[in-house]
């Protein structure tokens, strides 16, 4: 019956590989916990004294999607544990019934993942797995507690790999809330520790890191000399998935800075590399990257066949956000060919992905793509009320500058239509938001006087 077991568990583990692979329905730790959490169950449920037949239908479950008895499974391992006095073997079950419920639950999921480091508290692994988990739901105050109780363990034992992690870590965790020069410093500590250790794969991420953190500040010099370094350990590993992020990287550079020759030569080589594994993911990525470039280029037909292609990929992989921003593409292309009515089609198509996902961002670029279409077909209400319903979503997601700059476009589709009245409300909106004196909202309102 074991054996039996095993064959099941092995082929049922190569169809949740697919499936994470191709679904991002959680980050890569809890990806990984996911798979450890199937992995393994058959062995611990045999040490605990769980019915094979228990495991079996769990394993019937999953197939279909249903993690409810896995999860249980993994409680009655996790409280067996308990009886035995074995609570490390306890944490570790109820990390892996947390990453099955992060599936469907991720509030419940970071109780099982809280319910870990009370039961094995000094371990710095069950600390960082609840901290990215919550940065995973965005809660970045307690992923920050998380991680400093990570470097405080590490610190406290001269343990330079639990520094290292917790400083990159928090280095990720402060680029998220955009706070980049104190993410610089994590990073640079966890480099300066990765070197001590002599780990080259980690010392290329960091550079990947760095990276990002020039790029973000535009110092795209010093963007470009990390993500260098960075391609040049990944290629001496060998680690060929994270060469294409590196070229991918460089070609993003190489677009900013207006050197679309080496910038594509870049993003063809990311595409070449993911094809090479068939990383679909990466492809579509890729495309969608060499799409943007022609459409700065004015090649429309090439952008509008990369986009084709990206679409095409997210659709078959079953990734609603990547087919949202192709649409959205897509529907840029259009928009700058002139063809306004394809153009609506495709924005329209982004929008009802975004609500469908509760996606506000999504929903508040389809809302301006669609508001600039109407404002230049002359179809003024429509544009109006495209434009308030992204102020709306821009309020919730506190973006006072996007807010300011809907109210701006307020401002002149009103003064199109004759509304003046209005169209002065809406500038004075706008310049209080931008609370600048030279900013043109500012102008527009100066000039109604």
């Amino acid at each position: 019956m074991a054996e039996k077991l095993q064959t099941t568990n092995d082929d049922l583990l190569a169809r949740i590989m697919d499936w994470l692979d191709a679904h991002d329905s959680a980050d890569h730790m809890v990806k990984e916990q996911v798979v450890a959490a199937v992995r393994d169950l058959p062995g611990a449920a045999t040490e605990s004294g769980v019915d094979d037949a228990a495991v079996a239908l769990a394993e019937e479950a999953l197939v279909n999607g249903d993690t409810g008895n896995a999860e249980q499974l993994w409680q009655e391992i996790g409280d067996a544990c308990v009886a035995r006095g074995e609570s490390a073997a306890a944490a570790e079950a109820a990390r892996k019934q947390g990453a099955l419920t992060f599936l469907h639950d991720s509030a419940a999921a970071i109780g099982h993942y809280e319910r870990a480091v009370e039961l094995d508290s000094d371990n710095p692994n069950g600390w960082n797995e609840l901290g990215h988990l919550y940065r995973c739901v965005g809660n970045l105050q307690e992923a920050e507690s998380a991680y400093r109780h990570v470097l405080t363990l590490g610190e406290s034992r001269n343990d330079h790999m639990v520094i290292a992690a917790a400083a990159g870590n928090l280095g990720n965790m402060y680029r998220t809330r955009g706070e980049i020069d104190q993410a610089e410093s994590m990073f640079l500590k966890s480099l300066a520790f990765h070197e001590l250790l002599g780990h080259r794969e980690d010392m290329a991420n960091d550079y990947g890191n760095l990276g990002n953190i020039f790029f973000v500040r535009q110092q795209f010099d010093q963007a470009r000399a990390m993500y260098r370094k960075a391609l040049e350990f990944d290629e001496e590993l060998g680690r060929r998935e994270y060469v294409a992020s590196d070229y991918g990287n460089l070609g993003n550079v190489y677009r900013t800075l207006g050197d679309l020759d080496q910038a594509e030569a870049m993003y063809r080589k990311a595409l070449e590399v993911h094809e090479a594994l068939g990383c679909q993911k990466g492809m579509a990525s890729d495309c969608w990257n060499l799409g943007t470039l022609y459409r700065t280029t004015g090649k429309f037909d090439q952008a509008e066949a990369m986009y084709r292609q990206s679409l095409e990929i997210e659709e078959a992989l079953g990734r609603r956000e990547g087919m949202a921003v192709n649409y959205g593409s897509l529907g840029a292309v259009y928009g700058m060919r002139g063809e306004l009515d394809q153009a609506e089609t495709m924005y329209r198509k982004a929008l009802e992905i975004s609500e469908a996902l509760g996606d506000r961002k999504g929903m508040v670029n389809s809302y301006e793509n669609l508001g600039t279409i109407y404002r230049t077909r002359g179809e003024f209400d429509q544009a109006e009320a495209m434009y308030l319903k992204s102020i709306a979503s821009k309020e919730v997601l506190g973006d006072r500058k996007g807010m300011a700059n809907s109210y701006e476009n307020l401002g002149f589709v009103c003064e199109r239509s004759g509304k003046l009245k209005e169209a002065r409300r809406y500038w004075e909106k706008a310049r209080d938001l931008f609370a600048e004196p030279d900013s043109p909202s500012a102008e527009a309102v100066q000039s109604m006087h």
